[in-house]
């Protein structure tokens, strides 16, 4: 069978592609570990300071988020120049920088440094995805996509547990561990990560433009075949926003949860996402295709933030997590879908965009959602903070509405190159 140009028919395929997912949970794990302490560590630092440390909470957060927004597109370009292999090392490299700074930091200046490093190479899921889209075909995709997001899942519930028992023994404690996990990731990935990418289906030059945030995505967003689906990821990453922003603060408030409770019910639903993406991915999109699948998740998360939004009390609430749960098979079924759709040499530049798009929405989203619990939340209103789960579910019923009419129309076969 002579090899095609899709990534569907990709003509190198090893066996089962362990150490990707080996890598992405130690990856996951060793973000997951600093979570606890740094806010610790930000007060630590401001009170020498002087300085807010709300402020510069948000700042960090503010400068991991443009980084990585900014550098994304151009990590994605540099994939599929120089294959995937490159990338992921200097991702998981750039992580143990950041942790070392963040171990070290003597003021909160330094602290900046680090977390501009490593929003700047926070390319492991763009190159772990590639990876994956380009050792997987057929019905294999969607649920290979599944797997590396329970790995990564996994890896970030076990991540913070950790960092807080290693935060309560040194503040700094952790951030050395972090670093030491990243480098456990990337000595496995060095010695045991084969290169996905052989060299005669790499893209032939660096066409810079398309590493622009905003000239990668248009490039991509040109094609007819992915424009719909390109809507669908923006619509879904900025709901996606809703219900992690103010889950502890809507349940502290409305249901009297306690913060125990709260931290419970949160490690309870990442485990449910981790089994949803594990188990369920496969037989749904075997059976009814990744389109319905897609729908179906997306359905799921509307359905539940609804019921979040309405729920009398905090048991009718816990009951929605396991269909907010269900909703994470909507994610690696339109992964799926939007890498049929690309030739293998650019599967980097769409993980690239992808990558930016739930960038942008991270920092668009709880600016949005804020404002909505806000308004909400005034004049007593006994919902409170229920409009900015409404608005998330809003935004996934137009996202499921433009999936289930995308699902219609065939799909056009990626060219063997694409317009540059």
């Amino acid at each position: 069978m002579p090899p095609l140009t899709g990534a569907r028919g990709a003509s190198w395929r090893p066996g089962f592609p362990h150490p990707v997912f080996v890598v992405a949970a130690l990856d996951a794990m060793s973000v997951g570990i600093i979570v606890p302490a740094l806010p610790h560590l930000v007060e630590q630092l401001a009170g020498s300071d002087g300085a807010d440390p709300a402020v510069w909470l948000a700042l960090l957060a503010a400068a991991w988020g443009a980084a990585q927004f900014l550098s994304a597109p151009i990590m994605g370009v540099l994939a599929d120049r120089f294959g995937r292999r490159p990338v992921l090392l200097a991702a998981l490299a750039g992580l143990a920088c950041d942790a070392l700074f963040m171990a070290l930091a003597p003021s909160l200046g330094w602290l900046l440094v680090g977390r501009l490093i490593s929003g700047a190479l926070a390319a492991s899921i763009i190159a772990c995805s590639a990876y994956i889209i380009d050792v997987s075909a057929g019905d294999e995709l969607a649920r290979r996509l599944g797997l590396l997001g329970a790995a990564w899942s996994a890896g970030f519930i076990a991540g913070p547990a950790l960092g807080g028992a290693l935060a309560d023994l040194h503040l700094r404690l952790p951030f050395l561990v972090c670093g030491a996990s990243a480098a456990v990731a990337w000595l496995y990935a060095r010695f045991r990560l084969k290169e996905s990418l052989p060299i005669e289906r790499r893209s032939t030059g660096l066409v810079w433009r398309r590493a622009v945030p905003f000239g990668g995505l248009t490039a991509l967003l040109r094609r007819r075949a992915l424009r719909t689906h390109g809507l669908v990821l923006a619509l879904a990453a900025l709901a996606d926003q809703a219900l992690p922003t103010f889950f502890v603060l809507y349940v502290l408030e409305r249901y009297g949860w306690s913060a125990s409770a709260a931290g419970l019910a949160l490690m309870g639903l990442g485990a449910a996402r981790v089994l949803a993406q594990a188990v369920a991915v496969a037989p749904l999109t075997r059976r009814y295709g990744e389109p319905a699948t897609l729908v179906f998740g997306l359905l799921c998360l509307m359905l539940a933030l609804v019921v979040f939004a309405v729920a009398p009390t905090g048991l009718v609430f816990g009951l929605a997590l396991p269909i907010y749960a269900a909703g994470a098979v909507a994610a690696p079924a339109l992964m799926a879908i939007l890498a049929g759709r690309v030739e293998r040499e650019q599967q980097g530049r769409l993980q690239g965009a992808s990558v930016a798009v739930q960038g942008a929405a991270s920092a668009v989203g709880p600016l949005l959602f804020g404002a909505a619990y806000a308004l909400n939340s005034q004049n007593g209103v006994p919902h409170r903070g229920a409009g900015a789960m409404l608005l998330g579910a809003a935004l996934l019923a137009v996202a499921a509405t433009i999936a289930h009419a995308a699902a219609r129309v065939p799909p056009r076969m990626p060219r063997a190159r694409s317009e540059p």
